[in-house]
């Protein structure tokens, strides 16, 4: 889906906004949303260990930056599944469940120690949100998310001064109902992964 989609959700709002302005507000407020409620979360493509580094990049979708890493599983040569202890940014651990740790010291690459044998399997489930030059979004997310982005556009398009769809009425409204809408959907992201040693595949809240 690209940003136009939001057109319909947006435009009725903010009449005469030009949809450049448009698309790029209603990406800032993806980027806003998802950066807070870690709701889009995917299994990258796995990597293999080759028996020498511990430091891997990892390539999330097209269009999508990693926020930040939920859990990352190893599995051996003979089938042997274990889980790391994920690092916190203040570099505890988030829970402690074997001697793998995994951190992340820029976001693009993996650092996972002890040192994997040669063909170990790497999977990484992290949280994403859009880049910056981002074209489009999944539809999942947009089926699901867009009218809580759509507010969070809403709300800085109609704070701007003096353009001719300012209206600090419609910016203050949408503005409480995008708050709300990444706290809530935080809550649930924290529930759902709290319930759930090993995220699935692929998790839209």
């Amino acid at each position: 889906m690209d940003w136009s989609a939001f057109g319909p959700l947006i435009l009725p709002y903010a009449t005469t906004c030009s949809a450049p302005l448009m698309e790029q507000h209603a990406r800032l407020a993806a980027i806003e949303f998802f950066e807070h409620t870690k709701a889009w979360q995917v299994d990258l493509n796995a990597i293999v260990a080759d028996g020498i580094e511990t430091s891997f990049s990892m390539v999330p979708p097209d269009d999508a930056q990693i926020e930040k890493i939920i859990a990352v599983s190893v599995t051996d040569a003979n089938g042997n599944v274990d889980h790391a202890s994920v690092l916190r940014d203040d570099g505890r651990t988030t829970r402690r469940r074997s001697d793998l740790v995994a951190y992340t010291p820029d976001r693009i690459e993996l650092v996972l120690q002890p040192l994997q044998r040669d063909g170990t399997s790497i999977v990484v489930t992290a949280a994403l949100k859009p880049t910056l030059l981002a074209e489009t979004l999944p539809d999942a997310l947009f089926n699901q998310y867009g009218q809580h982005i759509a507010q969070g556009a809403l709300s800085s398009l109609t704070s701007m001064a003096e353009k001719p769809w300012t209206d600090a009425t419609v910016a203050r409204i949408s503005a409480a109902k995008f708050i709300n809408a990444k706290a809530v959907t935080a809550r649930k992201v924290e529930r759902g992964m709290a319930k759930s040693q090993r995220p699935p595949a692929t998790r839209w809240f």
